[in-house]
């Protein structure tokens, strides 16, 4: 990564570290609760040293498993539709069958399930598409539809305001690999550390004795570019 955009993702995630911070921290508590940590601290350590019980009866989590087994029974699939002059059922039906091989091949159940899990336990979760390639020895690429085990490693544009996210131009995603496989991976890279972080992200270091944590920043670049119509109403640009 150029230093410019290094610099970018530094400040990006710096600006949705502050802009997520009261966000992040009431998910983290739903988080904690709906596993079993109900009571509040000061509570907690009153009767601790009182040697009084705290007992914890966890409805929460039945509850959210219910709801969980409900969109087990009909997740989320692509489902392309024929819109627009050029477009016909044919070219959809082949579509369709692209799309059904693509989550048959990611195991994409498992990426929805979790996202939606994560999804009505806190308010947020997500899964991913990227492209690999099918083998070592081949050039030809798949689409996969990945899992993000860890909602808060993803650092969402702040400014998108619709539902689905498609107005972002800017998201960062952190993941952890050894040292050794990244020296492999990245032989020319150097080590550079952040000095930012935010509630959720586990590992509160970038480079630790064993591990580095990766910044997958990914953006918009906007270019000008001059429509024009031609005599006979072509349009280009």
């Amino acid at each position: 990564m150029a230093d410019s955009s290094c610099d970018d993702a530094v400040e990006f995630m710096r600006l949705v570290a502050e802009a997520e911070s009261a966000t992040r921290a009431e998910a983290m508590q739903d988080l904690n609760f709906r596993y079993g940590d109900q009571w509040p601290a000061e509570i907690v350590n009153s009767r601790k040293l009182e040697n009084r019980p705290a007992l914890t009866i966890n409805e929460t989590d039945a509850y959210i498993r219910k709801i969980e087994n409900q969109q087990r029974q009909q997740r989320p699939r692509m489902n392309p539709h024929p819109v627009g002059g050029r477009a016909s059922i044919e070219v959809a039906k082949t579509l369709k069958g692209l799309c059904r091989h693509i989550e048959v091949n990611s195991d994409a159940d498992n990426a929805y399930d979790l996202a939606f899990s994560f999804a009505i336990t806190m308010g947020f979760g997500y899964f991913r598409l990227f492209t690999d390639y099918v083998r070592e020895d081949s050039f030809d690429q798949d689409i996969y539809i990945g899992q993000v085990e860890n909602p808060f490693t993803v650092y969402f544009d702040p400014n998108s305001s619709e539902p689905d996210g498609h107005d972002a131009e800017r998201c960062l995603i952190t993941d952890v690999m050894t040292k050794n496989l990244f020296e492999k991976q990245y032989p020319s890279a150097s080590l550079q550390g952040f000095t930012h972080t935010a509630t959720g992200d586990i590992l509160q270091e970038w480079v630790t004795k064993e591990d580095i944590r990766l910044a997958e920043y990914i953006y918009v670049d906007r270019v000008a570019s001059e429509l024009i119509m031609l005599s006979d109403g072509t349009t280009l640009y």
